[in-house]
């Protein structure tokens, strides 16, 4: 009989809460923020997602698999525009930007106008996602509130 190998760290319930409590005082998340949960209920990265949101009074909004997957609808569902956190893995985030393009400055600025926090998880960002991102917010409000981070694992 097979028995797979289970792969993978353990993480603390400790370190969670580090992750949560830091970005929690770094990023100034409160009440009045909303975040998007992006990732399945069953994995570890939507533990940060929904703890963090809790532990911060946040409105949790959650996407379904198929929202990400057609990024030009996602970026047009009514909660998109309230967002201020955004985790997302570097392919969608890399869909994510190229959907946003087309909007140009201005509409990217309205649609676009209460996020605070982008977060890109599970591999290093290719260098023309990186310039696209500073390209399209590149307004001076946005960019001096909007915080852009790129972990490639929880345990980063």
């Amino acid at each position: 009989m097979y028995i797979p190998t289970i792969k993978g760290a353990r993480i603390s319930h400790k370190a969670i809460w580090n992750v949560i409590n830091s970005e929690r005082k770094y990023f100034q998340l409160n009440s009045n923020d909303v975040c998007a949960l992006t990732y399945p209920l069953h994995t570890i990265q939507s533990a940060n997602q929904i703890y963090s949101a809790i532990l911060t009074g946040c409105t949790i909004t959650v996407f379904r698999r198929q929202d990400l997957a057609e990024m030009e609808n996602f970026i047009k569902c009514p909660p998109v525009n309230k967002l201020t956190k955004l985790i997302l893995m570097y392919h969608d985030f890399d869909n994510f930007l190229t959907s946003i393009e087309p909007l140009g400055k201005k509409e990217t600025k309205k649609t676009l106008k209460s996020l605070k926090l982008v977060i890109c998880e599970g591999a290093l960002l290719p260098r023309h996602a990186v310039n696209n991102a500073k390209r399209l917010f590149k307004t001076k409000e946005q960019m001096s509130a909007l915080h852009m981070r790129n972990f490639t694992g929880l345990a980063d």
